[in-house]
């Protein structure tokens, strides 16, 4: 699906549920010593619900992404938790379209977005200098999405 044929409404109803039941992430993978690989951070943008319906309706409206469910062995009594995500150019694209709209996660957004521009093309080695400003990102990006209300709010 082409992203350019998203409607505002659809691409507002997105900002809401990436703000209310979903995260914006930059993680640290470390692959498996001695396996060649150095380490390398990735952008996931995700949406959590018990009702697949919203899940296919991310995937079905802004293309692609994966939907798998949370836990193997939800806990008694619980529905199964399920996860729409995306990750890199989509995870960008989709930001960009969603950032008009944010209400929680628009910092997240833009630290992400700065995240991208970051990106060296594929194959092209990491400098330290890049993994620091991507790991500094990465840092700011787990701040923000600590749990709890921030002080400032309850103050």
């Amino acid at each position: 699906m082409i992203l350019k044929q998203i409607s505002e409404i659809n691409w507002a109803r997105l900002a809401a549920y990436i703000d209310g039941e979903g995260c914006i992430r930059i993680d640290l993978q470390n692959p498996p010593k001695g396996s060649g690989f150095s380490a390398r951070h990735l952008l996931e943008v995700r949406v959590y619900n018990c009702d697949p319906r919203l899940l296919l309706w991310c995937r079905e409206t802004f293309g692609g992404g994966n939907l798998k469910p949370v836990r193997k062995n939800p806990r008694l009594g619980h529905k199964q938790e399920l996860v729409w995500y995306v990750g890199a150019d989509v995870a960008e694209r989709i930001l960009q379209g969603c950032l008009p709209y944010f209400i929680l996660k628009r910092e997240q957004a833009e630290i992400a977005i700065a995240f991208r521009r970051l990106q060296g093309t594929r194959g092209t080695r990491t400098t330290p200098e890049l993994f620091a400003s991507r790991e500094a990102l990465r840092v700011q990006m787990s701040v923000l999405n600590r749990r709890g209300v921030p002080k400032e709010i309850v103050q």
